[in-house]
């Protein structure tokens, strides 16, 4: 989207010959680096606006980058300046985004292939509803009868409201059970339960005492329940004890996880399926102890929630393409777990840099970074060397990554020492590309207390629905300027009652 100063009441699209366009300039010599040199090689490529806070610090001098209005139809991939001496030089030019003109329209924003005037409007019968489609509305009338004369025991009203819910939506289209399928979430129809038959059919059984209005059994199509859908990353420093076994155990329960990394786990290859069996049965899971005998990354999800492909791996990083199985969206992830030396680091950062040109998807990569990367993110402790971050933040701006809007803790690990000895980190984070930032701009990062690590959980709520949260209070200056503004804050101050001393 692009924005231009508004000049009257037409709304009449106009032809866009500049846009604004941020530029690097890779490999340039530390001698053009003032404003007067860069100013005249950016003059060459359009008009330059600004230059980044890093180039006008130095902090960084992989490459300069530049604001620049340039024209959309002219955009060089190198210039050429004279040096002093009377030598020529080359100077690529690179671009973060380049718009995309349309052959049809000449607008941009789209190619030739998505044009809307491509698209020829046809005449579709709007099919009446089915037999099936008419029952499952009237059965969902039925449920939620029971549910408000309270004729569901307790402990099954809370998945009988899902399934309500799911049947108020119709049916879903263009999914499919496997024969022989059997879900975790599936009972054998005991006393009590509340079960999805994947044979296409839902039961709400109560029990034998339940009253008959009670006991539906409906027939529709296809039937899927995505509950827990969330991602998590936790560094839990080791996974042998029975306690942590059990914390990571009600961790993913209580967040509704569905696809988790563990780092640091520690398993060796003949452990990893006992636990498994006390951490989360019936899921799958992916282990690096075939390239580390004592695990390091261990990838576990719910086989009905998720598909994950295990695309790369290393003793540092796991690099998956996962796809949820109700929306059928694609995105990769990355659990991170780098080393804590600064050299062996640099490994990880390469590959990163080689893996976000293949990347067209969604992509977030979280965990363990081992390094913050800024001197902000450090209490207590020696100094921070610059170079111990600074390759991190070229990888991050290499591979146009940006933190996750995240909440909680902001330092997420801790040395849980005493007094002047005791030093917080930020190492743990959830980085994103913008393709992620575009397909869930809710999607949100919660650092969670530590518990009985050292390290805060990372739990990515990438499709909530931020619309259900509560607006904050907000204060307008203007109010101070009515009239009776004062009046009415005096007159509410000198209440008395209980509820007015509580906020006062």
């Amino acid at each position: 989207m692009i924005l231009a100063p508004w000049t009257g009441r037409s709304m009449s699209k106009s032809f866009i010959d500049r846009v604004p366009i941020w530029i690097q300039l890779p490999n340039l010599s530390p001698k053009f680096w003032g404003v007067g040199a860069l100013s005249k090689i950016a003059s060459l490529v359009g008009n330059p606006i600004m230059v980044d806070k890093v180039t006008q610090e130095r902090n960084r001098i992989n490459f300069a980058r530049i604001l620049m209005e340039v024209d959309p139809a002219v955009l060089p991939d190198e210039v050429f300046f004279e040096h002093d001496f009377g030598n020529v030089i080359t100077q690529r030019v690179n671009y973060e985004w380049k718009p995309v003109l349309c052959a049809n329209c000449s607008m941009y924003g789209h190619d030739a292939k998505m044009c809307r005037r491509n698209v020829k409007k046809q005449w579709v019968e709007k099919k009446k509803p089915t037999k099936e489609e008419i029952e499952v509305i009237d059965e969902s009338l039925k449920l939620k009868e029971a549910l408000e004369k309270d004729l569901i025991p307790e402990e099954n009203r809370e998945r009988a409201l899902e399934n309500c819910k799911m049947l108020e939506h119709g049916p879903s289209e263009g999914t499919s059970s496997k024969p022989g399928h059997t879900s975790p979430n599936e009972d054998s129809g005991g006393k009590g339960t509340v079960s999805v038959r994947m044979k296409k059919v839902i039961v709400v059984d109560c029990g034998p005492q339940s009253k008959p209005e009670v006991r539906l059994s409906l027939k529709v199509r296809v039937l899927t329940l995505g509950i827990m859908d969330n991602i998590a990353c936790w560094n839990i420093r080791g996974l042998n004890s029975p306690s942590k076994q059990k914390e990571v155990l009600n961790f993913h329960k209580r967040y509704k996880v569905g696809l988790l990394g563990v780092l640091e786990n520690k398993l060796r290859t003949n452990a990893i399926e006992a636990v498994m069996q006390k951490i989360a049965p019936g899921w799958s899971y992916f282990s690096d102890t075939d390239i580390c005998p004592i695990g390091r990354i261990l990838v576990l999800w719910r086989k009905d929630m998720f598909n994950v492909l295990i695309m790369a791996r290393s003793g540092q990083y796991t690099h998956c393409l996962v796809t949820e199985k109700i929306s059928n969206n694609s995105f990769f992830v990355t659990f991170i777990y780098a080393a804590n030396d600064h050299m062996e680091r640099k490994e990880v950062w390469e590959v990163l840099k080689g893996v976000e040109k293949f990347v067209r998807l969604p992509w977030i990569i979280l965990g363990d970074f081992n390094t913050v990367l800024s001197p902000t993110e450090k209490l207590g402790g020696l100094p921070i060397d610059v170079g111990q971050y600074e390759d991190l933040r070229d990888c991050l701006c290499a591979c146009h990554l940006l933190d996750l809007k995240s909440k909680g803790q902001f330092h997420t690990w801790c040395n849980k020492q005493e007094g002047d000895r005791r030093i917080y980190c930020k190492l743990d984070r959830a980085v994103v590309n913008q393709a992620w930032i575009s397909a869930w701009p809710n999607a949100e990062a919660n650092f969670l207390l530590p518990g009985l690590s050292d390290h805060s959980p990372i739990l990515v709520e990438w499709n909530q629905n931020n619309d259900q949260r509560k607006p904050s209070f907000k204060f307008f200056n203007m109010w101070t300027e009515d009239d009776s503004f004062q009046s009415i804050v005096d007159n509410v101050w000198s209440r008395h009652s209980m509820e007015a001393q509580w906020f006062k």
